[in-house]
């Protein structure tokens, strides 16, 4: 395109960028976002947000963190999706403290957790076992209004499943993951077969 006296512009090139990211050539999607930067175009929460994706998919975590970091300085304000993507990069680690402690300054700004930023960090605690911590988080979104779905709730019924509530008790009251699943149907939910 260059060769040809023709420069791209800024879409075509997110565009690569998405590309790259995709295709896990992180290498050259950053070279795309420094030739964005060196064009002299305003690198967007967009952009950025596909790097986060990219370094959180490919377990770069921390490096995502630091680029979350510099976003704030270089005034990128992050957005849901940027919280969103570092909360999940940080639960596919198993680092949950920190991505509890981002929920809470996720909270602390502009920004409200949506059911995707729950659900990634009820996913991520249920994976380890911490079910009633991510039942709590499931009691805390409802209290904010936000409406539980088919997914939120499929992770909490594994994540009881996970730790061996899923059978009839002993004394005939069902268990939680039982309840959960009643309660989901109950709420007009779809039983796909």
């Amino acid at each position: 395109m260059t060769n040809a006296g023709i420069l791209p512009s800024f879409v075509s090139l997110s565009r690569l960028i998405d590309c790259f990211v995709h295709t896990h050539e992180l290498k050259f999607a950053f070279g795309v976002l420094s030739l964005i930067l060196k064009r002299g175009f305003v690198v967007s929460s967009y952009v950025m947000n596909l790097m986060l994706k990219g370094l959180c998919r490919n377990g770069e975590v921390f490096k995502a963190l630091d680029l979350f970091s510099e976003m704030k300085r270089s005034h990128v304000l992050p957005d849901n999706v940027s919280y969103s993507t570092i909360i999940k990069g940080l639960c596919t680690e198993k680092r949950l403290e920190n991505a509890l402690d981002l929920l809470v300054e996720m909270e602390g700004t502009n920004f409200e957790p949506d059911v995707v930023t729950y659900c990634n960090l009820m996913d991520g605690l249920c994976k380890v076992g911490r079910v009633e911590e991510a039942k709590g988080l499931l009691e805390n979104m409802k209290r904010k209004g936000l409406e539980a779905n088919v997914i939120v709730y499929g992770v909490l019924v594994g994540g009881y499943c996970k730790i061996g509530q899923w059978k009839e008790a002993t004394d005939g009251k069902t268990t939680k993951a039982v309840d959960l699943f009643k309660l989901m149907l109950g709420r007009g939910e779809e039983l796909v077969l």
